[in-house]
């Protein structure tokens, strides 16, 4: 496994009086479902089925956990909402989220210092004296100096003979010669070098300003944040899409200049995604209510379509009504 990769909780090795009293199946199972609850929140829905599905999550046999489970409720270390269905550790934020003090860091490097061995330095190599040359051997003698060596004044060349004269048939100095910026001016070769150091800058003004290269939506998903999204789904009950789940994480390190991670993943998920489709769910719910109230029962129904036929039938008994049988009947 690679640890430096993996979620992980604190574990506080103070035996307190509350946490002796317990009974060692407790101790035990607390611990169990501390790794099981997420670290900002503390909090995990177990769904309909209500503190069963504890044994689901934990991968254990109800009856036998049931006792001590219960036991953790009435010491007041997990608190059951049964309303909700979401089963809470009131301290457990608080636990994962504390910071050590400077005395304890101080004690604890002391410690460190105190418990690293202490290495002697080596000894200094001795000079090996086997490649040394002796300080005589093969040393050519000091009177075998002059040995051979042609006489002062035999046969000396005379001095000016058969010698070049100095400036002979040489080239002159520049004949032939390019000047060294002939052709070249250097007010040019300025404003060259001004150009291209303007349109380097605008090239990384236009980077800056496009931001960070978004990911791309074919992202390769990495096996352990599937398993993280397991994990999430498992301990809040929610149906994650793990690829635009990836793809949205994967935006938000790169805008931070930071590549992800199994941990921040996992505190991002039941931060943001999880509160979010929660709050799309609420908001759904609520327009259904609201449509059912738009569409009131008490409604009248939809008067029907007459026919002409029964029109002109309607039109003859209320004009009877209002003006007598016999001026109807003269008026039709």
């Amino acid at each position: 496994m690679h640890w430096d990769e993996e979620v992980w909780i604190k574990v506080y090795t103070r035996d307190t009086g509350a946490w002796v009293a317990l009974s060692w199946q407790a101790r035990g199972l607390a611990l169990e479902i501390a790794r099981k609850l997420p670290r900002a929140t503390g909090e995990i829905s177990l769904g309909r089925r209500g503190l069963e599905s504890l044994a689901l999550l934990l991968r254990a046999n109800w009856k036998e956990i049931e006792p001590f489970v219960r036991e953790l409720l009435d010491d007041g270390r997990l608190e059951y909402d049964e309303e909700t269905g979401i089963l809470s550790d009131p301290q457990h934020v608080a636990r994962q989220t504390a910071v050590a003090s400077d005395a304890i860091r101080q004690r604890e490097s002391r410690a460190r210092k105190r418990s690293t061995p202490r290495t002697k330095s080596a000894p200094p190599l001795e000079a090996s004296r086997s490649d040394v040359t002796e300080s005589h051997v093969d040393v050519t003698s000091c009177d075998t100096r002059h040995a051979d060596v042609t006489p002062r004044h035999a046969d000396v060349t005379p001095r000016h003979a058969d010698v070049t004269p100095r400036h002979a048939d040489v080239t002159p100095r520049h004949e032939g010669v390019t000047p060294r910026h002939e052709g070249v001016t250097p007010v040019t070769i300025r404003r060259e070098e001004k150009e291209e150091k303007e349109e380097k800058g605008e090239r990384d003004a236009h980077a800056d300003a496009r931001g960070p290269t978004p990911p791309s939506a074919t992202a390769e998903l990495p096996e352990w944040f599937r398993q993280t999204v397991a994990t999430i789904e498992m301990t809040t009950a929610e149906r994650l899409d793990a690829p635009l789940a990836w793809l949205r994480y994967h935006g938000h390190r790169m805008a931070k200049g930071k590549p992800p991670s199994p941990p921040d993943a996992s505190y991002w998920l039941s931060t943001v995604i999880v509160p979010e489709m929660r709050e799309a769910r609420e908001r759904d719910r609520r327009r259904r209510e609201l449509d059912q109230l738009r569409r009131s029962p008490g409604d009248p129904p939809p008067k029907p379509q007459l026919t002409p036929e029964e029109a002109k039938e309607n039109a003859r008994k209320l004009s009877a009504l209002l003006l007598g049988p016999r001026r109807a009947e003269a008026g039709s």
